[in-house]
């Protein structure tokens, strides 16, 4: 991948606490009960940099890591973003993520698929 791809990703407008606390804490690790993945779709219509800016910004990932989650989406059709949590969190985070995509106009999916 080249630099400037990534400069451009990351230059999404990142608004501070943009994810509530409760919303984070879904995953944090006291709730990584195996049971459930979290996964990414993929879709032609929500904008790179947006998916770039959710795995920064609620799932911590490094920029890199996130570009890469990104582009595996893109490439593959999926890509499992958290590989262990409880099926309850996971089902909350799927309604939580999908409510802030749609809200932006964005068509951006996740399922939830047993660990």
């Amino acid at each position: 991948m080249n630099e400037s791809a990534v400069k451009v990703i990351s230059t999404w407008d990142k608004v501070k606490n943009e994810f509530p606390e409760d919303i984070k804490q879904l995953i944090s690790k006291e709730n990584s009960d195996i049971g459930s993945k979290l996964v990414l779709l993929n879709d032609d219509d929500t904008p790179m940099e947006y998916v770039v800016f959710v795995l920064e910004n609620l799932f911590g990932l490094e920029n890199e890591i996130a570009v890469q989650k990104m582009l595996e989406v893109h490439e593959k059709g999926s890509s499992t973003i958290v590989h262990s949590v409880s099926s309850e969190s996971a089902k909350k985070l799927v309604l939580y993520l999908q409510g802030h995509a749609n809200s932006r106009g964005y068509p951006l999916k996740w399922t939830v698929e047993n660990a």
